[in-house]
């Protein structure tokens, strides 16, 4: 998708004229936005059109007038002019691909939202970012390609308006980024492929990558990713990605983001229903959330720190898989049993978990998994279930959510969780609850074993989340869409972003210092840098 801001009105086959909303619903084009042929032409059809009311969303496609150098023209509703905001605006940018993409033609031109009460620039280019992460398409293995759009924003000010798109452009990257990650195929992605590619996509980014490999897990006692990984053929891997955009001598880290990374998940030896199970490759849709959200903030270049780590292991039944019974050891010291080997997803999170509170002592912590069906039986796919030990960040999370359409719902921890999966005979943790019902907040208080004291955190399972038409980006059932990567970079921008520290630098000799004197540069208040 190829998207340009530009100041004079240029040929295209689509004219796109928005049309406002008014409380009488009578359809309402300012007639200044075109000239008077293409005016008439858009009133017209208003007139004539009943269903045809300005509502959000709302597209009707006529024929250009000769000569006026469109094919057609298509008058998109946008609302109530002063009911426009960043968020609504960002959506109406999804419908007006659908627009684009059903006319058959592949070049458009957008008049301005004059008359809106939203500021223009920001208009366009919210609009932009929605039309943006609506072109998503995944078609690298097919023999024919989609057509690529090219859609022209009209407005005074091109560059407060590429300005404005700049970081909704990064963002939208790092989710394309997410979706390009879980859409592979898990014989090109697995945990070795997936490493390069972090490292490949990152670094030139700023962002330091550091990959721990088998012999690392097993010296530093990493029990659980170990057996997960330990029936496959492709040995795991654990990236940590360190991304600092407040300078060198900023020191801490506020942000840890932890992801799932299973690059397919057949159950192991507690092997799953063969229904549906390519879909099993969306396994590793936490790890694509925080992969993706490090490649926006350091796209967008966030004035934050913040560390990323994935745990990416493949779960296969092979000869030397780990098996119900087993005990395990995780890299906190505490002893696992493992009752069913498809409860695997908290088995890699627990010893990333620890690896970045003991190496990064972060004050807060976020994981995000495909972790459990059971959020799916609770929420359906309409928001992620989050479990939180801190009020105030589960408020930061919820604020996130909705603010980028990527809502969730705080779900409970309770000591009877908790409870429930300390019941091994033979070790501290069981991995999997004897309990009827709620594998999501027993998963959850399993997890919550592996938090340090003091430090808050928050679980977000997205298991009903990572593919198909769960956010306003409405993609096909068997789509990764990279749920998770907007709203981590939202509760980022929102709350853990700070100033770089100012520079002092020290007055030129012979320069009025701030004493009113001249400095030669030795004395005391001005001393020679």
């Amino acid at each position: 998708m190829d998207i340009r801001f530009i100041n004079q009105n240029q040929p295209a086959d689509i004219l796109i004229i928005p049309v406002f909303a008014y409380i009488s619903e009578t359809g309402y084009v300012e007639a200044h936005q075109a000239n008077a042929a293409l005016a008439d032409a858009a009133k017209n059809a208003i007139e004539s059109d009943a269903s045809f009311k300005g509502k959000r969303g709302q597209a009707l496609t006529i024929p250009a007038p000769a000569h006026s150098g469109h094919k057609k023209i298509i008058l998109f509703g946008v609302g109530m002019a002063n009911a426009l905001t960043a968020e609504n605006t960002e959506e109406l940018g999804g419908a007006l691909h659908r627009a684009i993409k059903s006319s058959g033609y592949t070049n458009a031109v957008l008049q301005s939202f004059a008359g809106s009460t939203l500021d223009h620039a920001n208009a366009a280019a919210n609009i932009a970012s929605g039309v943006l992460l609506k072109s998503y398409g995944f078609d690298k293995y097919k023999s024919e390609k989609s057509a690529s759009l090219t859609l022209d924003i009209l407005i005074a000010d091109t560059a407060a308006a590429e300005a404005a798109f700049a970081p909704l452009k990064a963002v939208a990257n790092g989710a394309f980024f997410a979706r390009d990650l879980a859409n592979e195929p898990p014989n090109v992605l697995y945990p070795a492929s997936y490493a390069t590619r972090i490292k490949d996509a990152l670094e030139p980014l700023g962002v330091k990558i550091t990959v721990l490999y088998p012999r690392d897990l097993i010296a530093m006692g990493a029990g659980g990713i170990m057996a997960v990984g330990q029936g496959s053929a492709q040995p795991p891997r654990m990236v940590v990605m360190e991304y600092n955009g407040l300078g060198e001598d900023q020191k801490g880290t506020d942000l840890a983001l932890v992801g799932k990374g299973i690059t397919f998940d057949t159950g192991g030896i507690s092997i799953k229903p063969s229904a549906n199970m390519a879909a099993m490759k969306f396994d590793m849709g936490g790890s694509a959330a925080v992969v993706g959200a490090m490649r926006a903030l350091a796209g967008r270049k966030s004035p934050s720190r913040v560390v990323g780590i994935v745990a990416l292991a493949e779960n296969m039944p092979g000869n030397n898989a780990v098996r119900p019974g087993d005990i395990i050891t995780a890299l906190n010291g505490k002893t696992v049993e493992i009752d069913n080997t498809d409860a695997e997803g908290r088995l890699v999170l627990m010893d990333a978990l620890t690896y970045v509170q003991r190496q990064y002592k972060p004050k807060t912590v976020i994981d995000l998994a495909t972790l459990t069906g059971a959020v799916r039986m609770a929420l359906g796919n309409v928001m992620a279930g989050v479990f939180s030990n801190s009020d105030a960040l589960w408020k930061k999370i919820e604020k996130a959510g909705n603010a980028v359409n990527e809502p969730g719902w705080r779900l409970p921890l309770h000591q009877r969780y908790t409870q429930a999966m300390q019941g091994s005979e033979y070790a501290d943790l069981i991995n999997s609850s004897s309990a009827t019902g709620a594998g999501a907040s027993t998963a959850a208080a399993f997890l919550e074993q592996f938090i340090e004291p003091g430090v808050k955190w928050a679980h977000c399972d997205i298991a009903a989340m990572a593919s198909g038409a769960s956010n306003h980006a409405v993609l096909p059932d068997r789509i990764g869409n990279g749920f998770g990567v907007r709203m981590l970079d939202r509760l980022v921008r929102d709350s853990f972003e700070r100033k770089a520290p100012a520079i002092t630098v020290a007055p030129a000799a012979n320069a009025v210092g701030s004493c009113g004197n001249v400095c030669t540069g030795s004395c005391a208040r001005h001393p020679q840098p």
